[in-house]
């Protein structure tokens, strides 16, 4: 186990991925604490097998990821959450506890964890809506209504209501569509219907993906600011802020913000001035 534990501040990223997935055999509170650090490794898919790790892991993940939640660092709290919606019904109760708990900040992946979940959560986030345990009552009907929407959890989902919902893509699928963008292929147009409809992971594993690219991948970043997430966008201007400080590329890539400037909705041209001004400030 130790080596698999070093192997984790290894520079090739596929030998950190392997490791990870090999850490998710050990029930140890060790493993399981470097798997949650793993969800600041600078690639996608560290952190996605991060996560699926912990989930192999179970119950035994649920109280260390609990108390990650304090953590200021990155997207840690968030992607803990997100972990605990996949291991499923033994998480239930930890999920409502951050809700009506200390960690209020975190409602959007919060609400999409226990509504990934599903029919399990209907009886428990009953009986507490009627004991009067939830200050925000509407939200948790809403939590239950997208539950219990026909399909949902199925496989039998309307086309309409496909679009309200993540969709899962494979590793293949991912790799597709990440050579598409890598050779000029898809559009930005494409690219931005696109990220409507993908899931958090898949989103996170783009911008790592996309940061290692040239001055053409900001386009794509940008786009990505769309999002109503205020902790993924930070994600992404960090990620942005990161490119313009590279030796030889960043004079390039700032250039390219200030001429992006021109094209884009009011929403992101605030993000972008944000972005201007910590580079100037050096923040």
């Amino acid at each position: 186990m130790i080596p698999l534990l070093e192997q984790l501040k290894n520079p090739d990223f596929r030998i950190r991925v392997n490791a990870v997935k090999e850490l998710g055999n050990y029930n140890d509170v060790r493993c399981i604490t470097r798997l949650i650090e793993a969800f600041q490794d600078g690639h996608g898919w560290v952190r996605i097998e991060a996560t699926n790790s912990l989930v192999r892991i179970g119950e035994a993940s649920i109280q260390p990821l609990i108390e990650s939640l304090t953590y200021s660092v990155g997207l840690i709290p968030e992607r803990a959450i997100h972990t605990l919606g996949k291991i499923g019904a033994p998480a239930i109760y930890p999920l409502i506890n951050t809700i009506i708990g200390e960690y209020p900040i975190y409602r959007r992946v919060n609400d999409r964890a226990l509504i990934e979940i599903g029919k399990p959560v209907i009886e428990p986030l009953t009986k507490l809506l009627d004991a009067g345990k939830f200050p925000d009552k509407e939200r948790m009907l809403r939590i239950l209504r997208e539950i219990e929407k026909p399909g949902r959890h199925s496989g039998l989902l309307t086309d309409s209501e496909k679009k309200d919902t993540s969709h899962e893509y494979s590793e293949s699928d991912r790799i597709f569509i990440l050579k598409l963008i890598e050779d000029d292929i898809m559009s930005l147009e494409t690219f931005t219907n696109l990220v409507k409809y993908i899931d958090d992971d898949f989103k996170i594993y783009l911008v790592a993906s996309l940061e290692k690219g040239n001055n053409k991948r900001i386009p794509f970043l940008l786009t990505m600011l769309e999002d109503d997430d205020p902790m993924f966008n930070e994600f992404i201007k960090s990620t942005l802020i990161n490119m313009c400080k590279r030796p030889g590329i960043g004079v390039t890539l700032l250039g390219e913000l200030y001429e992006a400037k021109k094209n884009v909705n009011t929403k992101i041209r605030k993000e972008i001035d944000d972005i201007l001004t910590r580079i100037r400030d050096g923040s």
